[in-house]
């Protein structure tokens, strides 16, 4: 035997086990086998008893067992070696929603083609054999596909950021096509990997949208990065404080130097009485210039030691009950603690000194400092 044929004969060889560990763990799960060990589920107790395997992990192979007790004829390819978990799963999915003796036949014809096409070959036949069999099913099974659709972007406490996407087809294939076009390499001296290629294509494409949006026509106001910064870090001095981002996160000297070179000067004092700006009584809604006093003031929700950066500008004093539009009566909160003020019964009270203090429907209270700088002036980009 080649090495290439071991290769093969390997694969296969752990495509049989998956399917005969599917199988089992399924028949574990619909025991109760886990109960006895003080699980709910054979999931948790596989997850709980192997360190090695994530209860996800654990979860997919409860589910390939699950597919596999309905699908006998996918069942048997798989056994078999012939068709991966992935084949299976795309007949699981295209069948779930049917008739028991629809799905028998959609186990039956599609069985013998799996072998002969690669996943995402055999997931454009299976798509058209649901649609030729049940036009209605195909359509609900793309808005099932639009309904999914999702796109995450979180910051971590280092300061990175991790996105997770998850795209219906037609959207997923125009974004696809979009950053193909933009991220090819730039020469022989580019050794850029393809994904660091693929975030610059759509970071260049942020900065195309925040251009076209300052122009006339564009169709909205600038989106802001607001960086805080004293004017001693525009004369390189050493010595001074780095400059921070709005959420506290300091800047690199690159960083801060790249932002430096293309920016839009904004001067906001936010020192001791922080009164840049007083609308009193004659609006209810707080402006742009506010938010961002208040903003840079507290440096996110105020409720003590909430993590969320706080999108919602709270009258501590009501406008109802004649509290005026101004820093000294608005503090930052997140929706949920603006909710809780609402509809929860919680109050606070913002002190001369911007000390919050804060009370909860059981009498207990605690109070806190704002977080934000406030001796900064902010670089606007």
């Amino acid at each position: 035997m080649t090495l290439s044929e071991r290769v093969l004969d390997l694969h296969t060889q752990i495509r049989r086990l998956q399917a005969i560990e599917a199988e089992v763990l399924h028949s574990f799960d619909v025991r109760d086998a886990a109960v006895p060990d003080g699980f709910g589920s054979a999931s948790t107790w596989l997850a709980a008893k192997d360190r090695t395997t994530t209860r996800g992990e654990a979860a997919a192979i409860v589910g390939l067992g699950r597919d596999l007790a309905v699908l006998p004829e996918m069942a048997a390819a798989f056994s078999a070696g012939a068709v991966g978990a992935a084949h299976v799963r795309q007949v699981a999915r295209a069948v779930k929603h049917l008739e028991r003796d629809l799905a028998a036949e959609g186990d039956v014809f599609l069985a013998p083609i799996a072998p002969t096409l690669d996943p995402r070959q055999f997931a454009h036949i299976v798509a058209m054999w649901l649609r030729a069999v049940r036009p209605d099913d195909a359509d609900k099974a793309a808005e099932r596909d639009w309904e999914s659709r999702r796109f995450t972007l979180a910051q971590t406490l280092g300061g990175m950021w991790h996105g997770a996407l998850n795209g219906e087809p037609d959207g997923g294939a125009r974004l696809y096509a979009l950053l193909e076009t933009r991220a090819g390499t730039t020469g022989p001296d580019d050794q850029r990997t393809r994904d660091q290629r693929w975030y610059d294509a759509l970071i260049s494409l942020a900065d195309e949208a925040i251009v076209n949006a300052g122009q006339p026509g564009g169709g909205g106001n600038v989106p802001e990065i607001i960086v805080h910064a004293r004017p001693e870090n525009l004369l390189d001095d050493p010595t001074a404080p780095p400059p921070t981002r709005d959420d506290g996160t300091p800047l690199s000297r690159a960083a801060w130097e790249c932002l430096a070179c293309d920016a839009r000067w904004t001067r906001l004092i936010v020192d001791a009485i922080t009164q840049t700006t007083d609308l009193g009584r004659t609006t209810r809604d707080w402006s742009p210039a506010l938010r961002k006093v208040i903003r840079a003031r507290d440096g996110g929700c105020r409720y003590t030691n909430c993590p969320l950066p706080g999108t919602h500008i709270h009258h501590c004093t009501y406008w109802a009950h004649g509290g005026t539009t101004c820093p000294d009566n608005g503090l930052l909160v997140c929706g949920w603690h603006h909710h809780c003020i609402h509809a929860r019964g919680y109050t606070v009270k913002l002190l001369p000194d911007w000390t919050a203090v804060w009370t909860l429907p059981n009498g207990t209270t605690h109070e806190n400092q704002p977080r934000g700088p406030t001796t900064q002036t902010p670089l606007r980009v």
